[in-house]
């Protein structure tokens, strides 16, 4: 009696934890499919399909504006969220995001670009950077699970991915940036590579110079003297002491017409 007493609690047990796993994990599948559900809407809504084909230049096809294949609508998406400063696209990734800009680090964590809770939430600029034109602007995101957000930057820590894939693409309201990856690398969560000040123009220029010489493997990418940075964070798999960092110089502006 006592022993069946005993299988009894222990299978009243494990049905318990079976369930509250269960629902843990329906939880979380729920939170990803929200998420990219409104950032898939986000994107069918503002992307405009734009190819050679919309010039009667045929060398059109060779300008790398052509070549994306679309542009996005930054009205639209400012209508939505007035602290929308662009768009990041990197080929070949799953990133292809609306960024935010905000007066703290901790508003968007765990929102989404609508303002709604998930655990995905937004790339968002570091506040302290505030703006694209920064001379280092810090854009943080979570590796999700499932992929998304800036979970592919792990990609980079390949040399043959990064040879193939270069090049980042943000759409602001006039231009598309376009900058060229120079430095990708784990890093400590008091890393250099989050440095905000310059005192001037050739201590900006040696701190570039630095962290070229710090990614993990050569980088094709000539320094320039006043192309902006930026810095893309996200976290590493079961390990909170460390980031894996993407770092881009900025090296053309293309005008959007």
């Amino acid at each position: 009696m006592r022993r069946r007493t005993i299988f009894i609690v222990l299978l009243i047990i494990f049905l318990a934890v079976f369930i509250f796993s269960a629902v843990q994990i329906f939880r979380i599948q729920r939170e990803y499919s929200k998420g990219v559900e409104e950032y898939d809407y986000l994107f069918s809504h503002a992307a405009i399909p734009h190819s050679s084909s919309d010039s009667m230049d045929e060398s059109a096809s060779d300008k790398p504006i052509n070549q994306l294949g679309f542009i996005i609508d930054y009205d639209e998406l400012y209508s939505l969220n007035s602290d929308y400063v662009g768009w990041i696209y990197i080929p070949n990734t799953e990133i292809n995001y609306p960024i935010v800009s905000c007066t703290d680090n901790d508003f968007y964590l765990h929102r989404t670009f609508l303002k709604e809770y998930n655990f995905a939430g937004t790339l968002f600029l570091d506040y302290l950077t505030k703006e694209l034109g920064s001379k280092n602007v810090i854009i943080y995101g979570h590796r999700m699970n499932n992929g998304s957000m800036f979970a592919d930057l792990e990609k980079y820590l390949e040399e043959s991915f990064y040879s193939d894939n270069k090049n980042i693409y943000i759409f602001t309201k006039n231009e598309i940036l376009v900058y060229e990856i120079f430095s990708s690398r784990i890093v400590g969560l008091e890393d250099d590579c989050y440095t905000i000040g310059f005192s001037d123009i050739d201590s900006f220029n040696a701190w570039v110079f630095k962290m070229k010489n710090q990614s993990r493997y050569t980088t094709t990418h000539v320094q320039r003297a006043n192309g902006n940075v930026i810095t893309l964070s996200t976290c590493v798999r079961n390990n909170e002491t460390t980031r894996n960092v993407v770092q881009a110089q900025l090296i053309e502006r293309l005008p959007l017409e």
